[in-house]
């Protein structure tokens, strides 16, 4: 089982156990291996089957790993009172003494839940703080408002926090009001994946007043939020963030007018080394306003305008930016109806990482070419590397 198998590990910092159709009793077999591990600092079980029980289960087991950093538990099928569960334990977590050194344990507080028709459910073992958390994945649990509102007043307690990623909860208004009104508090995270949550215009202006009080802010994904409607209070959240430098926006039709008012909100954000469009119904039109915007981020590495319609017109757009883009590392123009009179880039070759192009160039002479490759396509990749000359750089450096 899992705690015959760790109880040797002492020396364990790091356990990765996604995936693994772990249950309520194989955290039942980990709360036991739990104890000896005292050196452990990032614990991964996302993407199992823990359920409402399960998560009774582990939050047992949190107060025995007190120098515990990283905590992923996503995708595990949380229903509400599994929200409520991971809000007690996550509130309790207060930092106590000098940052870094080990939680001192906290009196025993037996902890009673009402888990639908299963009755009540008892915690009675200590919660000592964990002070060190900084990264906290509860993506993808469908946690809803309710349940979510309650996890918030944890937040504050959290101050060590980095990373906070609530992707895929059907967060609706009520939440993400809840969650702006937190913000504040926020002061240390780094990392905010809010994707996947259909953000209203009311709940974007609020985030568009809240999101720049996080002044260490580095890292924001909004995809597939439902931001059609919303992209004049998405500008304003962008323009109010120039120190961004990754940031997610795929999925979210914004369509000729939301493009155009986003393209503008992006020539603020300076710092960017990587922005995702993809999914945007972005057309040559489009390319147009971005093609203002992209120069102005000088520092990008990977810029993703997969699955739109920019076709031939636009990726010439596009090729006029390039060599704008020194530092430009991996682009991605997959599926855009791009013809052959797009500088002959054909649709089926379309995503590739720009640093490969010197390695198309070496392997393969216009008349042999890998399956697949047509010669035109070999001589396009050709035409866009002389387009930008810092994707040979990219290469000699390696």
């Amino acid at each position: 089982g899992i705690a015959e198998a760790l109880q040797g590990a002492s020396c364990l910092e790091v356990l990765n156990l996604q995936a693994n159709s772990l249950d309520r009793d194989s955290m039942v077999e980990l709360g036991r291996a739990l104890p000896h591990l005292q050196g452990l600092h990032t614990l991964n079980v996302a993407r199992n089957r823990l359920g409402d029980d399960g998560v009774l289960e582990l939050a047992k087991a949190l107060p025995s790993v007190p120098r515990l950093r990283n905590l992923s538990i996503g995708s595990n099928e949380l229903a509400d009172e599994g929200g409520r569960i991971l809000a007690d334990v996550l509130h309790r977590l207060k930092a106590k003494g000098k940052k870094g050194a080990p939680a001192e344990p906290s009196e025993p507080v037996p902890i009673v839940y009402e888990l639908g028709q299963k009755g009540l459910k008892t915690l009675a073992e200590a919660l000592v703080p964990l002070a060190n958390l900084q990264v906290l994945n509860l993506g993808d649990n469908k946690l809803g408002d309710v349940a979510f509102k309650e996890m918030l007043l944890a937040l504050p307690k959290l101050t060590s926090l980095r990373c906070l990623h609530l992707r895929g909860n059907k967060l609706m208004d009520d939440g993400l009001e809840a969650l702006c009104a937190s913000m504040p508090q926020l002061t240390q995270v780094e990392t905010l994946d809010l994707g996947d949550n259909q953000i209203s215009k009311n709940a974007m202006q609020s985030l568009a007043e809240a999101l720049p009080t996080i002044t260490s802010l580095h890292r924001l994904d909004l995809s597939w939020s439902g931001l059609s409607q919303s992209a004049p209070q998405l500008a304003a959240a962008l323009e109010a963030l120039p120190q961004l430098q990754v940031l997610y926006l795929e999925g979210n039709s914004l369509g000729k007018d939301g493009i155009k008012a986003v393209g503008k909100s992006l020539q603020a954000l300076t710092e960017l080394t990587t922005l995702n469009l993809g999914d945007n119904i972005i057309t040559a039109s489009g390319m147009v306003d971005l093609k203002e915007a992209l120069p102005c981020m000088s520092r990008l590495q990977e810029l993703r305008i997969a699955r739109n319609m920019i076709a031939a017109a636009g990726m010439s757009e596009m090729m006029e930016v390039l060599p704008q883009l020194p530092h430009l590392i991996n682009l991605d123009l997959g599926s855009n109806r791009i013809t052959s009179s797009g500088l002959k880039l054909e649709s089926e070759w379309l995503v590739y990482e720009v640093q490969e192009i010197d390695g198309i160039d070496a392997k393969f002479s216009t008349k042999d070419t890998p399956p697949g490759i047509r010669p035109q396509q070999v001589q396009s990749f050709r035409q866009a590397k002389e387009a930008c000359p810092s994707l040979s750089a990219r290469r000699d450096k390696q």
